[in-house]
């Protein structure tokens, strides 16, 4: 079974300065929440995605990804501003 921790390692091989904002739901092992790395500057929503998940199809098998999602994906600046709208 696929650990949140794992899918972070998997993910950072493709975008070493990944910051992740992944959590597992307890009791069902499902991965969510968002991931942020400056590879996904100047992609649109359906490009960030298709990115993230070439990654997740490279290295996980179809049954296995039943448990990701969803996941958003933003550049290192969005999740800055998500993190201090947060705090405010």
């Amino acid at each position: 079974m696929a650990t949140k921790d794992e899918l972070i390692r998997v993910l950072r091989q493709s975008f070493p300065d990944l910051v992740d904002g992944l959590q597992t739901v307890p009791g069902t092992n499902r991965i969510m929440g968002f991931v942020a790395s400056d590879h996904f500057i100047g992609s649109d929503h359906k490009e960030r995605q298709d990115k993230l998940w070439a990654v997740i199809d490279r290295h996980y098998a179809k049954s296995a990804q039943r448990l990701f999602g969803p996941i958003t994906t933003m550049t290192l600046e969005e999740a800055t501003v998500h993190q201090s709208e947060e705090n405010d």
